[in-house]
């Protein structure tokens, strides 16, 4: 009974060492990630000259790196090293007698991470042999120490006879690394190189990538503008463009540019490159100019694309980031209606025009006196029917002209304004004089001033 116990509780124990940990202490996970191997200053590799890259070309020896993909699990690495060219079977002894040799470095030390100062933990290396195989080499490199000794390796895995990793004619090379091996990282880094060394000056030819975080860090800059971006053909605009950053490895520099130049909407930024904190704000000024060529009766939408670049202070060279794309409203051109409302001219006319035959009929009324022999009841019934009238306009317009009404509801409302007064001073006073008689001569000229510009606002 006992014994049947022991042996239960012994497979469970294994149970439990064996499978946990592979369920629960893996790595994240993460999709299939694309990237571009293009040229960098800060990386002295073939990539920055294209005349030895055709050397190596004519000579067959095969190591420039176009691209690299990678995926994980959370178990295993998996990826693949495109080249320029193919990896040929029948080429193997000029791989050998080169020293054809691929290489995935892995970065795991965090501290490390956001300076300049990475060094690789492990490496993968795949290369050619003297007896026509390849060999897989899985090292651990001793810690990167302030020292005059050279750096030592253990050797994790080894596997002789490699096969599988490339298709004779084709120009990739697979790689697969089993992250049990290095006790799952929850972050690390890859960095993928190619060489080769000439036999008779030993000089050693390298392609390198740029270092990638895996899992890939998540985009957390973000961006958003004053909206609605509405502009008309032929004219510009200024708005804000607003970079917020959070949780970002070091602090960055963007540069915003017009994705395409060339077409009748231009985007340009002032300042054009901005710094941005690892977690922080910033802004720039983004105008935007359309050509008066760009014909449009209706409103309409067109999307414009923004190339933004980033550089650190570690890696000076400016390197495409992302996209941000942009949807601009074209508005159709400018009507006398919408000029006058856009420049406030529909309240600016009536006033100036008012104001100024007001004050120069206002002296031939002091000298007027047969206003005085006017009935105020006939003047304050007059004053009543127009301002009437003027309400009841704008509520019939307002259920059945909105959108008309809209524009033109203060201008007037605005017309009771001085019939309203002289009606007041009539009452206070009990009888015409000088002062009601120019308000409601105002009154009359402000509201046929302000009909004959409603009549251009409708146009």
């Amino acid at each position: 009974m006992f014994k049947q116990i022991f042996v239960i509780m012994g497979f469970v124990s294994i149970l439990f060492t064996t499978l946990i940990p592979n369920v629960s202490g893996i790595s994240p996970a993460f999709t299939r990630q694309t990237i571009d191997d293009k040229p960098d200053p800060n990386i002295k590799d073939i990539d920055i000259n294209a005349g030895l890259k055709r050397v190596i070309r004519s000579e067959n020896i095969l190591m420039d790196i176009v691209s690299t993909t990678y995926v994980s699990d959370g178990r295993s690495l998996n990826g693949t090293i495109w080249l320029l060219d193919p990896l040929y079977s029948k080429n193997h002894s000029l791989y050998v007698k080169n020293n054809l040799t691929f290489v995935i470095f892995v970065y795991t030390d965090k501290e490390t991470a956001t300076t300049n100062s990475l060094a690789p933990t492990y490496s993968l290396i795949i290369s050619p042999q003297q007896d026509g195989t390849w060999k897989k080499l899985f090292i651990e490199m001793e810690p990167d120490v302030s020292s005059e000794r050279v750096t030592s390796q253990k050797i994790i895995d080894v596997t002789n006879n490699y096969t599988g990793f490339f298709e004779d004619g084709n120009r990739y090379v697979d790689f697969s690394i089993d992250l049990e091996k290095i006790s799952y990282p929850d972050i690390y880094w890859l960095d993928f190189q190619s060489s080769t060394t000439n036999p008779t000056n030993g000089i050693k030819i390298v392609d390198n990538t740029f270092i990638y975080r895996a899992p890939p860090l998540e985009s957390k800059i973000n961006y958003d503008w004053e909206k609605p971006l509405r502009i008309r053909p032929g004219s510009e605009q200024t708005f804000k463009l607003f970079i917020n950053s959070t949780d970002q490895p070091i602090k960055q520099t963007l540069l915003f540019s017009d994705a395409n130049s060339t077409d009748s909407i231009h985007i340009s930024f002032s300042p054009n490159d901005v710094a941005i904190e690892p977690t922080g704000k910033n802004l720039t000024d983004m105008k935007i100019k359309v050509d008066e060529d760009v014909h449009t009766n209706t409103e309409s939408k067109i999307d414009q694309i923004i190339n933004i670049s980033v550089k650190t202070e570690e890696n000076t060279a400016w390197k495409n980031r992302e996209t941000l794309v942009i949807s601009i409203e074209l508005l159709p051109p400018l009507s006398i209606g919408d000029f006058l409302l856009e420049t406030k001219l529909i309240y600016i006319i009536p006033i100036a025009v008012t104001t100024l035959i007001v004050l120069w009929i206002s002296k031939k009324i002091d000298r007027v006196k047969e206003y005085r022999s006017l009935n105020a009841d006939d003047l304050l019934n007059a004053d009543a029917t127009i301002i009437a009238g003027v309400l009841i306009f704008l509520t019939i317009g307002s259920v059945e002209f909105s959108q008309i009404i809209n524009k033109i509801g203060i201008l007037t409302a605005s017309i009771v304004l001085p019939f309203a007064m002289a009606g007041v001073r009539m009452l206070i006073k009990g009888a015409v004089e000088s002062l009601g008689i120019k308000l409601m001569t105002a009154g009359f000229i402000y509201m046929m001033t302000s009909v004959v510009v409603i009549g251009f606002v409708n146009l």
